[in-house]
């Protein structure tokens, strides 16, 4: 009595499972451009071969100037003409510069106040403009130099401890 309960329910488990990976592989590739379908550990990384550029040019033709490729499980978009080149890196170079940031820091709570995550806009450019005149000018590290050799002191002390 208890093996069919428990096949029903790693087989409800499972399907549960398989719909919600369905659901956010197709919303998450709506608004990517098309381009060939890869296997899904691998993805294209067996069609490249030896001379990647030539399978490039041929999917460039047929596809678009601007496709999708999947290298592994990483999802990467190409340009293979100049004038989309152009595009994205000069006409649209302040979306797309953007830094790409990482779960572990998009969970921490001050991770907008830190310098190295924000994307670089006027926020960024006060930040960075505050430090370099108060914090990385001559006068503070002059002054800051010999915190700076005993920290380094402490530190190959610990070290060989």
């Amino acid at each position: 009595m208890e093996l069919p309960i428990l096949v029903f329910s790693i087989s409800l488990i499972f399907c549960c499972f398989f719909i919600t990976l369905l659901i956010h592989n197709t919303k998450s590739t709506r608004m990517l451009p098309p381009g060939p379908t890869g296997l899904p550990i691998i993805g294209s990384l067996l069609q490249l071969g030896s001379k990647p550029n030539h399978l490039l040019a041929e999917l460039a033709k047929i596809h678009d100037p601007l496709m999708t490729l999947k290298l592994g499980s990483i999802t990467t978009v190409i340009a293979s003409s100049s004038e989309t080149a152009k595009e994205i890196l000069q006409t649209h170079d302040k979306t797309f510069s953007a830094r790409t940031i990482p779960d572990a820091i998009s969970s921490q709570p001050n991770q907008e106040a830190t310098l190295s995550w924000i994307p670089p806009d006027n926020t960024w450019r006060n930040k960075r403009r505050i430090c370099n005149m108060q914090m990385f000018n001559n006068q503070r590290l002059d002054l800051l130099q010999e915190l700076r050799h005993q920290k380094a002191e402490q530190l190959v002390s610990h070290i060989r401890s």
